[in-house]
């Protein structure tokens, strides 16, 4: 049976034979993995679609056991971002983070047309005399992901007691998002014994009243909206820390592989 649909490459490995098992975010049904045969050999037909950030009509013959490519009609290889390392570097990440949260079978047209404007974004930008731009990129990615998979922290209200936030605004990442002064005073305390017990202690951040607002835009805007916006660096940096670290918590990751690439060049934490 043929199936046909527009995907990205989001990962490739190695097998025997010169094959390459390759991960697909799919446009009709999310997350497949599927061997491209022989496509380490470079002239083999499918060698060029076999890279990761490749955007294309993919065809692939599936049935019973692992799905193979038949075919590839590339619309974008993005080889810009591959050849050049700090573009490599951001662009890994999205890739990885990507490929943590998508499921087979599982259908997530926004997110996947999120995800090309991002490469399409991060290819035409200059990043060797700045990289503001694509820090404001990466920060629009994270949260609208997070949006399009439905963990997008709550920030209306108290996430522990469910009250209106008026003043004094704090973020729980283990809480799912913003809560109240009495909530962190509470917390406060909780991790005073946790101190004590030699407990790891829950973090809460203290937000002013920008951040909030910002945060509110950021999930319910598109990341092209989002980066017809201007901001300032200093909030940048800190919506990317909250988001590593709410990212990390609910998706269950340690570390980030393609995160310490970037903290390897000195490009976020």
């Amino acid at each position: 049976m043929i199936f046909t649909s527009d995907a990205i490459v989001l990962k490739r490995t190695a097998l025997a034979n010169n094959d390459i098992l390759l991960t697909l975010f799919t446009l009709r049904t999310g997350k497949m993995m599927a061997v491209a045969q022989g496509a380490r050999h470079p002239k083999n037909r499918l060698a060029s679609a076999s890279n990761p950030f490749v955007y294309g009509k993919f065809f692939l013959l599936t049935g019973s056991g692992m799905s193979k490519i038949n075919g590839v009609d590339i619309e974008k290889s993005f080889y810009s971002i591959r050849e050049n390392i700090v573009k490599l570097a951001y662009g890994a990440w999205f890739l990885e983070l990507t490929d943590l949260v998508i499921v087979e079978g599982e259908q997530n047209i926004d997110l996947f047309m999120e995800l090309k404007l991002c490469l399409s974004r991060l290819a035409d930008m200059d990043v060797n005399t700045s990289t503001k731009d694509v820090e404001v990129l990466k920060m629009a990615y994270e949260w609208t992901l997070l949006s399009k998979i439905g963990l997008a922290p709550l920030i209306s209200n108290c996430t522990i007691c469910s009250e209106d936030i008026v003043t004094s605004r704090y973020f729980s990442c283990e809480s799912g998002g913003m809560i109240c002064e009495a909530c962190s005073n509470q917390i406060e305390q909780e991790n005073s014994i946790r101190k004590q017990k030699k407990q790891s202690e829950i973090k809460v951040y203290k937000m002013g009243d920008t951040i909030p607002k910002i945060l509110e835009f950021l999930l319910t805007k598109s990341v092209d909206e989002i980066l017809n916006q201007s901001f300032h660096e200093t909030y940048v940096k800190k919506l990317d820390t909250l988001a590593y670290e709410y990212l990390k918590y609910h998706l269950g990751v340690k570390q980030f592989k393609s995160r310490a690439f970037l903290k390897d060049l000195g490009k976020g934490v």
